[in-house]
């Protein structure tokens, strides 16, 4: 029945931490920046907009602000205001606050595994003690709050009420638990509290008699608690604290009955996605193993390491993360860290994605953009020059990661400035992009001669036949920050093309007697879905037989 937690050593390693955090970075001096900009009228509410907190100070910026941020999958909204203690009015307000949430793009983020990662394991103990809360949880909010310098304390209020007595509150049982920390560990949340103040959001002017500031970098609070934003000190500028809001498995009934329907749709599932390494719960004890699938109500289907012997119908309560064992031994590989990893007897370029307590590995493969959990250390090592390579003589047949999606595979050493016919990664007759094309740049003073040297016979090539193979893939001292920009776009969209694509399939054959190609239709209406993100589809020349009389067979 504790209203908070504090968590000693700040907010906990969990994915959805490292994911809002990443957003906080890229998009919060912005947001700063177009608030600054309209705050002559920060005062203003919108009648105009049905957004949440619209009618509220800072309604109308908000407005403003998402219109440039369209497509971002971030919205920002007017939170509940600063008002002084001492105001005569209930609707006296000092100014405005606003909350940034990510929800948006955290599903867009997590659409391709159908959940976002559950909480730390000890975390869960802290928050559903009982079964029936750990099955199925909830994400609600993922966000952080924005605060100008010398505001006054926020309004009291309650994160989840209800005006009815339906599905209320039980007694020391939370349902809905909000957290809140500060990016620099030095740093404190100062939210005020009111112990025990469970009464569905309702506050009376004893309520702020009886508040209590907690200080810590991370805490954890009970979203139908009273609480409010802290005060917030003249010359200490913007101050933004990150929030995550989660929902029991047993409290997602009622919260439909709290939370409007345009907000529900923002909420998404926790859970484990297929692929991933866990310590499952079955023959009487835990056991490594790894998420074969998930079932639509929620059931797991898990192969055992080792002996690749299946379980189903599993719930979320018998699995959880990896636990570290007596003999599980760090390597010193740290997340991101360039690495190769063995796969089938072949060692290939992956990067690390999340170090496991057992002493393994997840690590995504850099040539297919999917990723391997559960990978032992003795299947790591560093990413080596090519010149290296040939001389590893290390045997990997032994080594077992966790099969990859992609099918067998064979890999022999590249070339360094400039990739020969010898060198590459071949997958089903399909070259790979290298990572261990590795050359250095030319030192300053030697770039000229030596650079245009390397490059005259691909020049010579290209200028001769009109086109240049790269037998390794793109090298990666040829780094440009456009290349990368169209892998995040792939990485970001292109599972949402091809499904809406897909959805369309009836429609990929133009009409009779019509001068369409194939999937014109298809591409303009998948077009229409994504103009908000300055995607686009067309479709250009059919593919066609190769034989008289050339029909075209289909869209591309």
């Amino acid at each position: 029945e504790a209203p908070r937690t504090t968590l000693e050593g700040g907010m906990p390693d969990w994915e959805l931490r490292g994911f809002v955090e990443r957003l906080h970075r890229k998009h919060c001096p912005r947001i700063i920046e177009l608030l600054e900009r309209w705050r002559g009228e920060w005062m203003d509410g919108d009648d105009e907009d049905t957004a949440p907190g619209a009618a509220r100070p800072g309604g109308k910026v908000a407005r403003r602000v998402n219109r440039r941020l369209r497509g971002t999958g971030v919205f920002v909204y007017a939170a509940h205001p600063s008002q002084d203690d001492e105001a005569d009015g209930e609707y006296e307000y000092a100014g405005p606050r606003w909350y940034v949430t990510c929800s948006e793009a955290a599903m867009r983020h997590y659409e391709g595994t159908g959940v976002a990662p559950p909480p730390p394991t000890h975390l869960q103990e802290i928050l559903w003690p009982r079964p029936e809360d750990r099955v199925r949880p909830w994400l609600t909010e993922i966000g952080w709050t924005l605060v100008p310098e010398s505001s006054p304390p926020q309004v009291m209020h309650a994160d989840i009420c209800s005006s009815g007595e339906k599905d209320a509150r039980t007694p020391g049982q939370g349902r809905y638990h909000h957290f809140a920390w500060k990016v620099a560990p030095e740093e404190c949340c100062t939210t005020n509290v009111v112990p025990g103040g469970f009464s569905e959001g309702c506050a009376t002017w004893d309520d702020y008699d009886k508040w209590t500031k907690v200080r810590a970098n991370a805490i954890i609070f009970d979203s139908e608690m009273l609480h409010r934003g802290g005060e917030t000190k003249a010359g200490s500028g913007w101050t933004t604290t990150l929030t995550l809001q989660v929902c029991s498995g047993a409290g997602w009934v009622a919260l439909n009955d709290r939370v409007s329907e345009n907000l529900m749709w923002y909420t998404q599932p926790l859970g484990w996605e297929v692929g991933v390494a866990v310590d499952a719960f079955v023959k009487g004890g835990w056991h490594p193993a790894t998420v074969a699938s998930r079932e639509e109500s929620g059931l797991y289907r898990v192969v055992l390491d080792g002996d690749d012997t299946c379980f189903g119908n599993l719930r979320d309560t018998a699995l959880r993360y990896r636990a570290a064992f007596g003999g599980a031994l760090s390597s010193g590989f740290r997340i991101g860290d360039r690495i190769e990893a063995a796969f089938g007897g072949s060692w290939y370029p992956a990067k690390v994605a999340r170090a496991n307590a057992d002493g393994t590995y997840r690590v995504r493969w850099k040539s297919e953009r999917t990723f391997t959990d559960g990978v032992a250390t003795d299947a790591i090592r560093a990413t080596a020059p090519c010149s290296s390579c040939s001389s590893d003589t290390r045997t990997v047949s032994s080594l077992s990661p966790s099969p990859s999606p992609a099918s067998s595979r064979k890999r022999r050493c590249v070339g360094s400035d400039w990739p020969c016919a010898d060198c590459e990664v071949v997958e089903n007759g399909k070259r790979l992009r290298h990572a261990c094309d590795t050359a250095a740049t030319p030192a300053a003073g030697t770039a000229g001669a030596e650079a245009a040297g390397a490059s005259a016979p691909a020049r010579a090539e290209l200028v001769r036949q009109g086109f240049l193979e790269l037998p390794g893939g793109l090298p990666d001292h040829w780094r440009w920050e456009v290349f990368d920009f169209v892998e995040q776009c792939f990485d970001r969209f292109n599972d949402l093309v091809v499904k809406e694509l897909e959805s369309l399939r009836a429609f990929w054959k133009p009409c009779e007697n019509s001068s369409q190609r194939h999937g014109a239709f298809a591409a303009a209406k998948a077009s229409d879905r994504l103009k908000d993100f300055g995607v686009a589809v067309y479709s250009p020349g059919d593919s066609q037989e190769q034989q008289p009389p050339f029909r075209s067979t289909g869209p591309r």
